[in-house]
């Protein structure tokens, strides 16, 4: 019950098509117990006895979060070994966990949504997301970072312009 029924309804969908398209399993899970496991061997179990994974080698990613011992984890079979690379995951917690912390868990699951459709993208072009290679973490703080000084010096050249023609 993290979600309201839209919300829930609206991530299934945009889960589904990213799935389709990519055909790479892209999941969401949440649970009330990791049953004593590990994050991590919950992840993987629930992966592979739950029929995720699409094609011969079951490429996907899964991602749990247990709301009982509050604990994540995620998992990659196939094709999403390659595209989530571990920087690759670390970027990806580092972009959703502002958003579990403030418990918008709708707007944590469709980032997490998003940025699994543009790993994979990458990683089809043979070059995947990792150390070396990171897409910029410019966020809403850097575009407003960005901006100011923008507003700032264009604000600044029409007084000057004004000023000129006085």
């Amino acid at each position: 019950d993290l979600l309201v029924e839209d919300e829930e309804k609206s991530l299934v969908g945009k889960l589904n098509e990213i799935s389709e398209r990519q055909a790479v399993d892209v999941v969401v899970v949440t649970v009330d117990s990791l049953g004593g496991k590990t994050p991590e061997a919950f992840a993987d179990d629930y992966f592979d006895y739950n029929g995720y994974g699409i094609g011969a080698d079951r490429d996907g990613i899964v991602f749990v979060i247990s709301m009982g011992e509050r604990q994540m984890a995620m998992s990659t079979r196939g094709f999403g070994i390659t595209a989530f690379t571990d920087a690759g995951q670390d970027y990806i917690w580092d972009m959703i966990m502002p958003y579990i912390s403030n418990e918008t868990y709708a707007t944590a699951f469709n980032e997490f949504a998003d940025l699994c459709d543009d790993f994979i993208t990458q990683a089809k072009t043979g070059e995947p997301y990792d150390v070396d290679n990171m897409p910029d973490k410019v966020g809403v703080l850097g575009i407003i970072m960005w901006l100011l000084p923008s507003f700032g010096i264009g604000a600044g050249i029409s007084v000057f312009l004004k000023i000129g023609r006085a």
